[in-house]
């Protein structure tokens, strides 16, 4: 098996008591733990087989006691984010994270929307319509899962976002040689014909010939 490569972060976001830690734990460690209580991010390291490698991912579980701009510089290579289907309001939160983090040339990573407590479909308060408009106008991977149910149905969505954002993060690689590249080809020429203008300053200069007048002289 190859060696593990450059650590693939992960970050988790989304409105507060949605189940953010839930997922992750869940995911993580394959238990369920109810309720949390953190007012701070927490960092879990794991590590995912791909393509015959091994790859170390971060997952930062973030506190949602804040607003969306400390998030705007944030660095990452996929986003996680949470709401619940019996909370309208964390839907209308992750719709701010998203424009938040995904407007413009901020930042381009892929997402997985994730609707938490499917298992409590008497309290929906999130509509189905509400979320195919988010994920039309933000093109994400999005599903709908109870964590307190399945491990597995946390499994798949976040091995397949892994997948995604180790191959958005090669594509990004791709980019930043190809460009060093042809900056380089640009450098390599440009230096040359600097090269050769000042090799020329340096020789020394030519005399022009000197032209000879032809005079025809008459004899006497």
């Amino acid at each position: 098996m190859k060696a593990a490569t450059s650590c693939l972060k992960v970050v988790i976001l989304g409105a507060p008591q949605v189940g953010k830690s839930a997922v992750t734990v869940r995911f993580l460690t394959k238990r369920f733990i109810g309720e949390y209580s953190s007012g701070t991010d927490c960092t879990y390291q794991t590590m995912f087989r791909h393509d015959d490698a091994t790859l170390a991912v971060e997952i930062v579980d973030t506190a949602s006691d804040s607003g969306t701009d400390r998030f705007r510089d944030m660095q990452a290579d996929a986003l996680v984010i949470v709401y619940s289907i019996t909370d309208r309001r964390s839907l209308k939160q992750a719709r701010e994270l998203m424009d938040c983090l995904l407007t413009g040339a901020s930042m381009h990573v892929p997402v997985l929307l994730l609707g938490n407590k499917a298992d409590l479909q008497h309290h929906r308060q999130v509509s189905r319509h509400d979320v195919r408009l988010l994920t039309h106008q933000y093109p994400c991977r999005h599903c709908e899962i109870s964590v307190a149910e399945s491990c597995s149905a946390v499994d798949k969505p976040m091995q397949d976002l892994f997948r995604e954002g180790l191959e958005n993060r090669r594509l990004k690689m791709g980019q930043v040689k190809r460009r060093r590249s042809l900056f380089e080809n640009v450098s390599r020429r440009l230096g040359n014909v600097f090269r050769r203008k000042s090799l020329e300053e340096q020789l020394p200069k030519k005399k022009p010939p000197r032209k000879i007048e032809n005079i025809n002289r008459r004899s006497l």
